[in-house]
């Protein structure tokens, strides 16, 4: 509907009375709620947005309740769980959320990104720590290792200081020098 999606979520809505046991009509009204959740947050609808939210997390749990054997789509939808269960500040059903995804594509890196930097954010530097080491750990196996993932390796530098882990913090920083030498934060 090229970004009508509240014309799209009546339709995929309509898709789910017609044909209940589809688990495509479920997904495809909760990714088109989603998209309107995120509108009203960005607006500033707190209300409008929880209500919003609350559809998308039923219209997901159906989807796993009616099972898929399409294991990308699974893995998308424990991942917007995850988004839609941290943007209403529910950190522990997010990072389960997240561990689910993760558990079905453990080489999915943005996956491992997205969940150290929600554990960094919460200064949980334990499960940040093992979420960056993750991801970069399959980026550096594949060297797809690039000048953005200097970030990443001050994140992980910072997490393991927390936790009074020098040595491996030495060794993130010095990744973010070689990706970055001129990164005058680390030096």
């Amino acid at each position: 509907k090229k970004g009508d999606f509240t014309t799209a979520a009546t339709e995929y809505r309509l898709s789910t009375i017609g044909d209940p046991e589809n688990f495509k009509g479920y997904y495809a009204h909760g990714s088109a709620v989603w998209k309107m959740a995120a509108e009203a947050k960005k607006n500033g609808d707190d209300a409008e947005f929880e209500e919003l939210s609350s559809v998308v997390l039923n219209d997901l749990n159906k989807v796993i309740e009616l099972g898929t054997d399409d294991q990308e789509t699974t893995i998308a939808v424990y991942q917007t769980m995850g988004d839609v269960q941290y943007s209403n500040g529910d950190l522990a059903a997010a990072q389960e959320a997240y561990k689910k995804a993760v558990a079905l594509s453990p080489e999915n890196y943005n996956l491992l990104i997205t969940m150290g930097e929600r554990f960094y954010n919460e200064n949980d530097y334990d499960n940040a720590a093992a979420m960056f080491q993750d991801a970069m750990s399959v980026k550096e196996r594949l060297n797809l290792i690039d000048a953005d993932d200097a970030s990443v390796y001050s994140s992980l530098g910072h997490s393991l200081s927390q936790l009074n882990r020098r040595e491996e913090a030495i060794a993130a920083y010095e990744k973010v020098l070689e990706i970055d030498p001129t990164d005058n934060n680390t030096k």
